[in-house]
């Protein structure tokens, strides 16, 4: 996908299409307003003409995190491989969503209901009159993926301050109090190093009920790699070492390459940071647990470039 001009406001937040209508697989709606109205009326950010969508269906959110504690100095060095349970810092921003409608809003499994709102953490799929993770997908559905935690304070402070001109959405429903869906870590993640645009997903396969299939592991590894931060990377570490993701599967979806490609991009920067450094870190521990296979070294080895760039970590 080609990239609009880069707008007046940063890009903070992003929607992946996932859903069953979806013309184009992966279509990213980049969110750089406070907030983001999804529905069938006209105004919304994200229009969906569609009678089984509401006027307004539902509104996401960026807010001033309250009670943000002080990240660990320790947080700073490259974590160890097996060291999995280490806290990372919080954002000083949260993402809520809000359901509007009587027809279904759903994160991941759980139904929100009318005026409820929860959350949102990296990764969560919202699904539109239907639950996403079910054996059919629902038709419109979105893998949200949060940026906010790579503003400057500048633009933070200017996208957050309550003179900042807000965009004329559509209303529609009254303030609610948030409910108790259990929630992933909330820890939003950096914005990705380079577009991906190789990476070429195959059809979005059915999932079962009540768990992650090797499609449904595979399909998440994608996402991930489609914009990739250092959660996402370690999450297909993990994957690979647990046996769920197919190997196969993955390395016919070009995600050797696509890993190469982030440490290509980190080793590239005249200067790393401590996102630079965990995004290096992920990229290489998914490649290790890659390699522990004949066919993840042999597809390893066969990608143009690989040893260039591996040599370029000594």
């Amino acid at each position: 996908l080609s990239r609009s001009p880069r707008p007046m406001q940063p890009v903070w937040g992003r929607l992946l299409c996932i859903g069953a209508k979806e013309a184009q697989a992966y279509r990213r709606i980049d969110i750089d307003k406070v907030e983001l109205v999804i529905g069938r009326k006209e105004g919304c950010g994200e229009r969906i003409a569609d009678n089984t969508v509401s006027s307004v269906h539902c509104r996401i959110t960026l807010k001033r995190a309250e009670h943000v504690p002080e990240t660990p100095l320790a947080f700073y060095g490259l974590e160890d491989e097996e060291d999995d349970d280490m806290p990372m810092p919080r954002s000083p921003t949260e993402v809520w969503i809000e359901d509007c409608s009587a027809n279904g809003t759903f994160v991941n499994t759980q139904k929100l209901g009318k005026n409820n709102r929860v959350r949102l953490a990296q990764n969560d799929e919202v699904g539109l009159i239907r639950a996403c993770g079910g054996s059919e997908r629902p038709p419109y559905a979105f893998i949200f993926q949060d940026f906010s935690n790579e503003l400057e304070p500048h633009e933070l402070e200017a996208l957050l301050s309550p003179s900042a001109t807000a965009p004329p959405t559509p209303r529609g429903s009254v303030e609610v109090a948030p409910i108790n869906l259990q929630q992933p870590a909330q820890m939003a993640p950096q914005p990705p190093v380079a577009p991906l645009a190789k990476l070429t997903p195959g059809p979005l396969n059915e999932r079962t009920p009540g768990g992650k299939s090797d499609d449904d592991s595979l399909y998440m590894s994608i996402a991930a790699l489609a914009t990739p931060n250092p959660e996402g990377l370690r999450e297909i570490r993990n994957t690979m070492r647990r046996g769920v993701l197919d190997i196969g599967d993955f390395i016919t979806s070009d995600g050797p390459s696509a890993l190469l490609d982030v440490v290509a991009e980190v080793l590239a920067k005249p200067k790393l940071g401590w996102v630079d450094l965990e995004l290096l870190d992920g990229a290489l521990g998914a490649l290790t647990e890659l390699t522990r296979s004949r066919d993840g070294t042999q597809s390893v080895l066969e990608t143009e470039g690989a040893l260039d760039r591996l040599v370029a970590l000594r």
